[in-house]
């Protein structure tokens, strides 16, 4: 295995770059994509990982929600957190949601409630990299995703 997941155009073929051993965190992926409007979705199995958590997003400035059980991982007054998106949620975060260009999910299930019962429809023009270490859990997300099977902890 190997070789360049860049291809003729420049533009980065993520399929193979996730077959290589290219991808050892998340620092890789958001390098290998354009993006303008990033959003990280953070679940309760990031609570275990805070300062990990807070570190990448520090770093990368990513605009941050966070599911209703992780609440407290953010204060509503940080400058990244922009809100909990879902049926019953501010309108805002769901709107940021449906325009955002890379969404990350972290430690969160997206269920129905989480996800306005439509997950197949979230993010629309976005590229979503969910991580997760169920891998149940990863088989609900359609083969648009790139989901990664691992511990937070080892990717961020």
């Amino acid at each position: 295995m190997g070789g360049s997941a860049v291809g003729h155009s420049g533009a980065v073929n993520i399929w193979e770059l996730m077959m290589t051993e290219q991808v050892e965190s998340l620092e890789v992926l958001l390098a290998s994509f354009m993006h303008d409007k990033p959003l990280i979705l953070a679940g309760a199995g990031v609570m275990d990982h805070r300062e990990k958590f807070y570190a990448f997003i520090e770093r990368h400035q990513i605009p941050t929600m966070l599911t209703w059980k992780a609440m407290e991982l953010l204060p509503d007054d940080h400058p990244l957190f922009v809100g909990r998106p879902g049926a019953i949620a501010q309108p805002a975060a769901n709107r940021l949601m449906q325009q955002c260009d890379l969404l990350i999910v972290l430690g969160a299930c997206m269920n129905y409630d989480q996800v306005a019962y439509q997950l197949e429809k979230i993010a629309p023009r976005a590229v979503k990299i969910v991580v997760d270490t169920d891998k149940v859990e990863l088989s609900k997300y359609s083969s648009d995703w790139i989901k990664i099977n691992a511990d937070l902890a080892s990717v961020l």
